[in-house]
């Protein structure tokens, strides 16, 4: 039907624009069309793969469509859990960056925020773009900023449908989806609103193309698996193990057949090249943003381990922590203290690490992830960060499933029966464990101030003394009614030289210990009183 001569310009045209986009941000140049052009290359590329390799697609409608019910379950159970009010303070900052953006003018291959002393580092555009786009159809409060990592979640359990129907059927994808679906650090973290598990959710994606491509390794398997590679660089850093995942696929590819494996080699490169070209033309020749998070998070030992013994110490310790409660769990994500998997989960674990690699292809992954999620953890700073795992997730559901799978036949052919029993011990488990996890974390101090000065001073300007950009004034824009004040955040001492106590005034303040007699004395018979353990209130 098409000249493959053709196919092979049509090929070349995607790098040439590829390049040309690439060599124009390089120079510091931007245009509106520089995008369209980047998806366009990357729209093009597999159809035309697919009609070079005159791929055929059967596909049983009645599978999919029941597959797509089931990959609801992770979404349904995340929203039923959802505790009002529950928020980290990282999922606040990245919506907050999301809806202040100038989305008109801006650089789609920079990083945001603009302003890098805005926030702890900058990331690529795609990790703020898709919740713009959810919170233009479905509004911005605190719910929908919850509820924009939804996608993703259901985005991971079609990945890891995929991958565990592909190695073993469709029980066994059922078993998977729901040992996502119930895993306690997963729900956790995902009836929050944190958008790093968009990393996870495209590293599932490239994942699920990885196992289709050393399954049937041709061009088409060959150049999606490039171009998801290429997109696990344009989130979160957790996902950025891809091309070394990639590499070792193309290995046992190249073993098997050396002038293939090389020859498919290209076309992955030339996927991912066509996704990254421009970001990594911006990062050479304007601003190298995407090693700068990863230079913040490194190893940091803690002060009760002696320096000579400091990192095995740590390395035992996280390991402890993977059973053991009250050592993981740091940056504001403690999981209510508690070890990070609990018994039955961690059997099914043991024992699915060595059977996912049992005559199954590229089952490789499962293990590989893992140690780049517990290495996460364990390099960070003490104690461990739990919540650095979490692109292992998809990994742990997989793993679990291989050992119901596996174990049934070995266990004198035990039927499904068995499995059954199985998976509702596990999840009766998780959900006890996910209640300890998430219902720790007690009333939130932001939203139950913002809630407060909102009930209790409705005809005020609110002035916040903190810092410039502290993150109560970011979490206040989310906050829900018409009738909020209007929110002002300073630092203490430029609102003590612009003090006037003939208005009537209220200020709300961290350090009230040091500044809050500052604050007295400008006006004595104003009422200062400590709301929180985080904050007080001044006012008249």
């Amino acid at each position: 039907m098409f000249d493959k001569s053709i196919l092979k310009w049509l090929v070349l045209l995607c790098v040439w624009f590829a390049f040309f986009v690439s060599i124009g941000v390089y120079r510091g140049g931007y245009q509106g069309w520089y995008f369209g052009v980047w998806l366009g290359t990357q729209l093009l590329f597999p159809v035309v793969t697919w009609i070079y390799e005159k791929t055929i697609f059967k596909l049983n409608w009645k599978k999919v469509f029941t597959a797509l019910l089931i990959c609801l379950l992770p979404v349904l159970l995340r929203e039923t859990l959802a505790i009002p009010g529950r928020i980290n303070g990282d999922d606040i900052n990245t919506a907050y960056f999301t809806v202040i953006t100038d989305w008109r003018s801006i650089n789609m291959f920079s990083g945001i925020p603009a302003d890098k002393l805005k926030w702890v580092s900058q990331f690529p555009v795609p990790f703020f773009l898709f919740q713009k786009i959810f919170f233009n159809v479905f509004g911005e409060n605190f719910d929908t900023v919850r509820r924009s990592v939804l996608p993703y979640v259901y985005i991971v359990s079609l990945g890891v449908y995929y991958i565990a129907d592909k190695w073993w059927g469709w029980k066994a994808a059922v078993a998977a989806v729901v040992f996502y679906a119930f895993l306690a650090p997963s729900m956790y973290l995902e009836t929050l609103g944190l958008h790093f598990v968009s990393s996870t959710a495209i590293f599932t994606v490239f994942a699920a193309c990885v196992v289709a491509f050393l399954y049937k390794p041709d061009r088409t398997t060959a150049a999606a698996a490039g171009l998801a590679a290429g997109w696990c660089y344009l989130f979160y850093i957790t996902s950025y193990i891809a091309l070394g995942v990639l590499g070792v696929a193309w290995l046992a590819v190249a073993v098997k057949n050396p002038r293939d494996g090389f020859r498919l080699f290209i076309w992955s490169t030339i996927g991912a090249m066509l996704v990254l070209g421009p970001f990594v033309g911006y990062a050479l020749g304007v601003d190298n943003y995407f090693g700068v998070r990863m230079g913040q998070v490194k190893f940091v030992p803690s002060e009760a381990i002696s320096p000579a013994r400091s990192r095995l110490m740590h390395l035992k310790a996280t390991i402890r922590s993977m059973y053991t409660p009250g050592i993981g769990g740091a940056g504001g994500y403690n999981f209510g203290g508690q070890a990070f998997l609990e018994p039955v989960s961690l059997a099914l674990l043991s024992t699915g690490l060595i059977l996912v690699l049992y005559r199954t292809r590229g089952g490789f992954f499962v293990p590989v992830t893992l140690l780049g999620a517990f290495t996460a953890a364990a390099v960070s700073a003490w104690p461990p960060a739990f919540h650095r795992m979490s692109l292992g997730f998809p990994a742990l559901a997989l793993a679990m499933a291989a050992s119901v799978h596996h174990q049934k036949k070995l266990l004198l052919n035990a039927g499904w029966w068995w499995a059954v029993a199985v998976i509702l011990t596990y999840t009766a488990a998780n959900l006890d464990l996910w209640k300890k996890m998430a219902y720790e974390t007690g009333v939130n101090h932001d939203i139950s101030l913002a809630r407060h000065l909102t009930e209790n001073f409705p005809d005020r300007t609110i002035r916040m003394a903190a810092f410039p950009g502290y993150v109560f004034e970011r979490m206040y824009r989310f906050f829900p009614g018409s009738n909020r004040p209007i929110l002002e955040t300073d630092y203490h001492a430029n609102l003590l030289n612009r003090f006037t106590p003939d208005e009537k005034y209220v200020y709300a303040m961290i350090y009230a210990e040091e500044f809050g007699p500052k604050f007295q004395a400008m006006d004595p018979v104003g009422k200062l009183y400590r709301y929180s353990d985080v904050y007080s209130i001044f006012a008249n």
